[in-house]
């Protein structure tokens, strides 16, 4: 029986040149039991003078455009409160911690911690319910581990945690953490292992993929989707994903995507044929010749341009723990909430092609 639950907005301080939060509070407020994720980490020109305006951080630090600072993930946690106008957000993610200490997996272990014991601290004043990390290209490059960020967590809150998620790029551009997932390794299976929400973000990889992906590999993907329906689909599908975040310019759009999500998943043998497909070298390779530049943006959506913040649809597979067991039952369209599932957000630094549907490589 499926189960209807409510939908989910993810968004972020930066995002919409930062008035994300506030243009989204009053659709939100109309819909009281939406529930909220936001993130502190990156945040704009002019939020950084008012941190520094409140002591939180030097003019030095503001400079940067991102911090893991405590003092400041207590002021922003505040600040995101006050601009959604609710006492408690549901979930709070560090956006993109591998940004604090490129290169230094000490330093950053450390900062990730001290942010940690913040977030422990809002979950026990009961102004958020659940924390997690949003990460762009931490797991893959092992700046940090599943098992890391799990005993990281405990060390903050000197035992039981309160770390529930995980978000991280999974596309058909993309497709190590498919690849590995489909051999019982890499960080999706392990975030689904320790009962952890595990959300996709940028499957159509900023809106790219639709143009890519022609006819005949949507075909071999699942008869009669359209080409941005089927990666969808090969998304959700992916062992360990219990959320699919998809950025949509329109009702129809979602409905489509929400069609995706409901159908049946693919077998984990279709999926490897389809990683096959796109791997193996020679004619029979799909390139993506024509990919166009995508602008290099902190944050700003996986769309490639400022937005408020991204749905997703929730997706129940066969492995998966019991919470997680979910398909979707609606969608929402521009921030509009018609009922529906998960939702999440993508960060925007240039991906990364790790196997899968190539274009050329930018600057």
């Amino acid at each position: 029986m499926t189960e209807r639950i409510v939908g989910s907005a993810d968004t972020a301080p930066n995002y919409a040149t930062g008035q994300a939060q506030t243009l989204l509070a009053p659709a939100l407020a109309d819909h009281p039991a939406l529930r909220i994720a936001t993130k502190a980490g990156y945040f704009t020109a002019a939020t950084g003078a008012d941190a520094v305006d409140a002591g939180v951080l030097t003019e030095d630090q503001a400079m940067v455009g991102h911090s893991l600072a405590p003092q400041y993930v207590r002021w922003q946690m505040g600040r995101n409160r006050e601009q959604f106008g609710r006492e408690r957000l549901d979930m709070v993610l560090l956006h993109n911690p591998e940004r604090a200490h490129p290169g230094d997996r000490l330093a950053l272990h450390r900062a990730m911690r001290e942010a940690f014991v913040v977030l422990e601290e809002a979950v026990a004043a009961g102004h958020v319910a659940g924390y997690g990390i949003a990460t762009w290209e931490g797991l893959e490059e092992e700046a940090f581990t599943v098992g890391e960020l799990l005993a990281l967590a405990a060390e903050a809150a000197g035992g039981w945690h309160h770390l529930v998620a995980v978000q991280m790029p999974v596309s058909l551009v993309m497709m190590t953490p498919i690849t590995q997932a489909l051999d019982g390794r890499g960080p999706l299976p392990a975030a689904a292992g320790a009962g952890l929400r595990v959300m996709a973000s940028a499957p159509l990889h900023g809106g790219e993929l639709p143009g890519i992906v022609d006819q005949e590999l949507a075909d071999l993907i699942r008869p009669g989707l359209t080409p941005a329906q089927a990666c969808v689909l090969a998304v959700a599908s992916c062992p360990g994903v219990t959320d699919v975040l998809i950025s949509a310019s329109s009702a129809p759009h979602w409905s489509q995507a929400a069609d995706a999500v409901a159908q049946p998943s693919l077998t984990a043998a279709k999926l490897r044929e389809i990683t096959g497909v796109l791997a193996a070298p020679g004619p029979g390779h799909r390139t993506a010749h024509a990919l166009p530049p995508r602008p290099r943006r902190q944050g700003s959506g996986c769309t490639g341009r400022a937005g408020r913040g991204v749905l997703g649809l929730g997706r129940a597979h066969p492995g998966c723990p019991g919470p997680h067991r979910r398909r979707a039952t609606g969608v929402a369209a521009a921030g509009v909430l018609t009922g529906g599932q998960g939702v999440r957000e993508a960060v925007g630094r240039r991906p990364r092609r790790s196997a899968g549907l190539r274009g050329p490589r930018r600057a």
